[in-house]
């Protein structure tokens, strides 16, 4: 490299000097970055990470994730989209020479599990900044002679499924069967319509009565009257 730049001492500080600590931060690197950024696909136990910016750097190194959490494996890219070269070249010469006579894997089904672990743990995170509605314990309880008497005397606009009273005064224009539908339900019991096999309600309809929920009906309520 010397005789092709014409420089000995710039050969010596690139080709050298230079190389080796890059070389050297790529490596220390694994020990930094990848315990602040990436992703965390197979355990959040600790705060090692991975990212393919970091795999390019290391020859697959920065899939420090799956490599804190499994680390006998001999990989570090454990999906067949990771860039992980040493992975590639380790099973090369275990599959063609004798250099490397055994490699070890980790049960696929312990991965799968740390992978499915983390997805629930997403999922719960990502519950928790959601309004699912008021908790049931929390709600009043009232008789259903009180609830049809309400909508009565009141005007309420209420409905009852599954033995919630819902307020569907701010809902009744959204309601994808027209408001009349629901007008015909106020103060009674519309469970068995809800669920009726004419009116196939989604997850997302059934989801959103909870949004709608203001009192519970507490029958033992009307067996006291």
């Amino acid at each position: 490299m010397a005789s092709f730049w014409n420089d000995t001492l710039g050969g010596f500080l690139y080709g050298g000097i230079v190389c080796r600590i890059l070389s050297w931060h790529g490596t220390f690197s694994i020990n930094s970055f990848a315990h602040w950024t990436g992703e965390q696909l197979y355990s959040n136990e600790v705060s090692a990470r991975g990212g393919l910016l970091l795999a390019v750097i290391t020859a697959g190194e920065g899939y420090h994730n799956f490599h804190h959490e499994f680390p006998k494996d001999y990989r570090n890219g454990y999906r067949l989209s990771d860039w992980d070269p040493t992975k590639w070249g380790i099973y090369f010469f275990h599959k063609f020479t004798n250099q490397i006579p055994n490699v070890y894997r980790s049960p696929e089904n312990e991965i799968q599990k740390a992978k499915t672990n983390m997805q629930l743990f997403k999922i719960q995170e990502s519950q928790k900044k959601l309004d699912w509605g008021a908790d049931p314990s929390t709600l009043p309880a009232i008789s259903y002679a009180d609830y049809n008497n309400l909508v009565n005397t009141e005007g309420k606009e209420w409905i009852v499924i599954d033995d919630f009273v819902l307020d569907v005064s701010n809902f009744k224009e959204s309601h994808p069967g027209g408001v009349k539908i629901l007008k015909a339900f106020y103060g009674k019991d519309s469970t068995r319509a809800f669920y009726g096999g004419f009116n196939i309600h989604t997850k997302a309809a059934k989801t959103m009565l909870a949004m709608l929920r203001v009192a519970r009906i507490d029958k033992n309520l009307d067996k006291e009257d």
